[in-house]
């Protein structure tokens, strides 16, 4: 920084410059920067010339005050405020860019105008090569604060000024401009050098802090990208409750804008469930956590991370969510790796086979529910997968739940599920209800005789309002499933026992399929045979076949376990067989027992199940006498079943007895 000892007088000073004009040596007295400034100026201008200005074009102006724009944005506060504070004394404050350009120039009406006079305007140099000595052009060559006090002007036009000067710098140290003033000699000191200085500080400072800024912004901008860039929402807020962020996709999955929540309190728009708000309070973190979150009085099904984060000032909350419906959608990217079977994987071409596939195609076209009756092994399960894999649900998820797989104690949390929060530990993350888990897909429950009572209604209940209320949870669960059901037994029977819901029975057999046991549609067998024989032949590598005994044995046995029969028989032949032929002796003992194709033994009569039932009703009636009391409890079912099976039948007492109407009888003679 330039040194400012005591000035030689102003006729010092002249006889100084006389003396360098006339030999170019410099005096002791002369300021080093002053002059060396002298003699970069004497070989370029004469000392009683003009200014030799050099101004930019009116389209440089503009670029070089756009390029300038920051600087001249922090300064001209600073610059107004030095005006007010001398606002009685002629100064002339002025503001260059690191090129010496003039970008602004202000003060009081008489100093301007002498200024102007000679040619000082916005957009000229006030280069030493433009107008000699000054403090302005020491500055920049120097970095350092300058003052330059009348004839040490190389140009005599400026001698009546003194000039002072300091540099801009950026955060870096480079040069962003110069700021000075101009003043008459007269009131000239060594304040205007501590004023001009302060001022270029200031105006650093400013800069610096405005860069800061910038970049805090520019990083708030990126990080928000970032964060609006996550496929899961997040909302923020703080120890107050306040909403200090809510990112894009938390705000299209909340149909919720952002600055309708910035900055208000979170409960206004948003009641969060009660398992976070008891986390927020004992400051601990939840992992996915399935809840439901009340936006604008209306329910959201989400699944939530939970954080909190304590800053030295504050402490921050982060609930990070994802629509439940990913969940649905990873539940049926697992279930599409299992074959989709269709109505091609029903094998066969009996009569039987072909109206079960029209039944199938049917059933898939519409929404209603489904029930399958059949006997254990007719492929129930496959006739589900194919209802809906042939349907518009297709590409949803297909859950199913065997029943009777489930305890009796957990029946109800598994089929309803619960939410976060219903039991003692507060990380308890809830459970999907299986209806949730197969939204916009197909619910299979097998077995569904064997479902309790309570959990018919909550399944009607769901039937009928298209919603489902976890365990614990204060509002329903809007689903779009469709129920397809199962059984091995007649429901009928049980509606009239009272043991399953006779509105719930009425609302699954909208669409009502039979399964046909396999001895009844014989002509499949062979074609069932190859198939799985086929298959088996690909999993060993090698081709295998049935001799004749062994074929004929199988196409003959009445298979009461039905396909699933067939097959684990077949997987046991090709497993003990160490041959690619298969024989008889490869062949269960049980099944050549049972097998009508046995030599010697002549196959008894087929009959159907209902004429099986009849027999056995008659049996019954006529070894107890026409007692039909004990002809039901000899059944195994009620009295009233029996009753209606009877006049189903065309049976009355009489066909018990013979006519012989002794004994206990009154109680069933009257079967209307």
């Amino acid at each position: 920084m330039q040194t400012f000892s005591p000035l030689p007088t102003l006729d010092q000073l002249l006889d100084i410059r006389t003396i360098f004009l006339e030999t170019k040596q410099l005096a002791a007295a002369v300021d080093p920067m002053v002059g060396g400034s002298w003699k970069r100026s004497a070989p370029r201008l004469h000392p009683d010339a003009l200014p030799h200005w050099n101004h930019v074009t009116e389209t440089a102006l503009s670029r070089t005050l756009l390029r300038s724009s920051l600087l001249c944005t922090m300064a001209q506060p600073i610059l107004e405020d030095i005006r007010q504070f001398t606002e009685t004394t002629p100064l002339a404050i002025l503001l260059m860019d690191n090129t010496m350009c003039m970008l602004e120039m202000l003060g009081d009406k008489a100093t301007v105008g002498q200024l102007v006079e000679l040619g000082f305007q916005q957009g000229v140099f006030l280069r030493e090569g433009q107008i000699g000595t000054n403090a302005f052009a020491i500055a920049q060559i120097e970095r350092a604060s300058s003052w330059v006090y009348g004839p040490e002007h190389y140009l005599s036009c400026l001698h009546p000024f003194s000039t002072v000067a300091a540099p801009v710098h950026e955060p870096d140290g480079s040069l962003l401009g110069i700021v000075g003033s101009f003043e008459p000699i007269e009131q000239a000191s060594a304040l205007s050098v501590g004023l001009v200085t302060a001022a270029a500080k200031a105006i650093e400072s400013q800069v610096q802090t405005e860069e800061i800024r910038q970049e805090a912004s520019a990083y708030a901008i990126q990080i928000n990208n970032i964060i609006d860039a996550m496929s899961e929402g997040l909302l923020v807020w703080d120890e107050n409750r306040t909403v200090i962020h809510l990112n894009l996709p938390g705000s299209d999955l909340l149909k919720v804008r952002p600055t309708r929540l910035m900055g208000r309190h979170l409960e206004e728009v948003i009641k969060l469930p009660e398992i976070i708000v008891r986390a927020s309070e004992r400051a601990e973190s939840l992992t996915d956590i399935e809840c439901t979150m009340m936006v604008d009085n209306r329910p959201l099904a989400l699944m939530v991370n939970f954080r909190v984060v304590s800053l030295p000032r504050t402490t921050l909350y982060l609930a990070s969510f994802r629509p439940i419906e990913q969940v649905r959608e990873l539940v049926s990217r697992q279930f599409g790796a299992v074959a989709r079977q269709t109505v091609d994987n029903l094998i066969g071409e009996s009569s039987q086979v072909k109206t079960l596939r029209r039944q199938i195609k049917t059933a898939a076209r519409a929404e209603a529910p489904v029930l399958i009756v059949g006997e254990t092994g007719t492929g129930k399960a496959t006739i589900a997968r194919a209802i809906h894999n042939s349907g518009p649900r297709k590409d949803g998820p297909f859950v199913a739940l065997n029943c009777r797989a489930i305890p009796r104690d957990l029946i109800l949390a598994e089929f309803i599920g619960f939410e976060a929060g219903s039991y003692t530990n507060i990380n308890q993350g809830g459970q999907p209800s299986k209806f949730e888990l197969a939204e916009g897909g197909t619910l299979y429950l097998d077995e569904i005789d064997v479902l309790p009572l309570d959990m018919q209604a909550a399944l009607l209940g769901v039937l009928d309002t298209g919603s489902v209320m976890r365990l614990g949870a204060k509002h329903a669960i809007p689903v779009n499933v469709r129920i397809v059901a199962s059984t091995e037994v007649n429901l009928d029977n049980m509606v009239m026992d009272g043991g399953f819901r006779t509105d719930l029975y009425y609302r699954l057999r909208s669409f009502h399929i039979h399964t046909t046991p396999l001895r009844e549609r014989r002509e499949d067998i062979p074609t069932l045979m190859r198939q799985k024989l086929m298959l088996l032949s690909s999993q060993i590598g090698q081709s295998i076949s049935f001799s004749e005994e062994a074929e004929e044995a199988l196409t003959h046995y009445p298979w009461p376990g039905n396909i699933r029969e067939l097959e684990s028989t077949l997987d046991r032949a090709v497993a003990v067989s160490e041959e690619t032929t298969i024989g008889i002796e490869h062949l269960p003992a049980s099944l050549l027992t049972n097998s009508t194709s046995q030599p010697g033994v002549e196959p008894g009569p087929v009959v159907s199940l209902a004429e099986a039932e009849r027999r056995a009703i008659v049996n019954a009636g006529r070894s107890t006498g026409g007692n039909l009391t004990q002809a039901a409890a000899v059944l195994g079912i009620g009295r009233t079943t029996l009753w209606r099976k009877m006049n189903t039948m065309n049976l009355t007492v009489d066909d018990f007895t013979n006519g012989d109407h002794d004994g206990d009888r009154d109680d069933g003679h009257d079967l209307n």
